[in-house]
């Protein structure tokens, strides 16, 4: 269990179940020798849970933080792909247009 909480990027949202069949959902924290932290929300504030690394059954990632870069990235990528679309369908009935006349 250990090296697969170490694998996952902090910051990543993650549901553990234990041993106890509860299921805790949140943010990884820091982790050490004996336990990981996961942070989570509860009645409007924000508690942090550790958790053993033994009485952990399950860990799976749910989502991994999207840094503002990526965001960025991906968004300039559809943009430029909206444009490549455009001016192919204004190529095609341009050429349309040609063969007609």
């Amino acid at each position: 269990m250990k090296e697969q909480v170490l694998a996952i990027p902090a910051g990543a949202v993650v549901e553990v179940r234990t041993m106890q069949k509860e299921k805790i959902k949140g943010r990884l924290g820091e982790a050490n020798d004996q336990a990981f932290k996961i942070q989570r929300v509860r009645n409007d504030k924000v508690e942090e849970v550790s958790v053993d690394f033994q009485k952990a059954k399950s860990i799976k990632v749910v989502a991994v933080n999207d840094s503002g870069a990526s965001k960025t990235g991906r968004t300039v990528g559809w943009v430029v792909l909206g444009g490549l679309a455009t001016l192919g369908i204004i190529l095609i009935v341009t050429l349309a247009a040609i063969a007609n006349n």
